[in-house]
């Protein structure tokens, strides 16, 4: 599926798929992030963030993407 950065050691499944077969790497990056992809592609660019809210996230997701709202 993917590999996400969560912090904390404890187990945690993928939120995309469900997976016990998540890649934990530690990580100072807290907030929220988003990236560009197809429906049923991986991402095709890097994720874009932090930011600090998801209002914030999906507002600079939609002007990037050209959309008006």
């Amino acid at each position: 599926c993917g590999v996400y950065q969560i912090q904390g050691d404890e187990d945690y499944n993928c939120p995309s798929c469900g997976s016990g077969e998540v890649v934990i790497h530690d990580t100072e990056r807290t907030g929220w992030f988003f990236w560009f992809c197809l429906p049923g592609c991986m991402p095709d660019s890097d994720p874009y963030g932090p930011f600090d809210s998801e209002d914030e996230a999906l507002e600079q997701a939609r002007e990037d993407a050209g959309i008006d709202e």
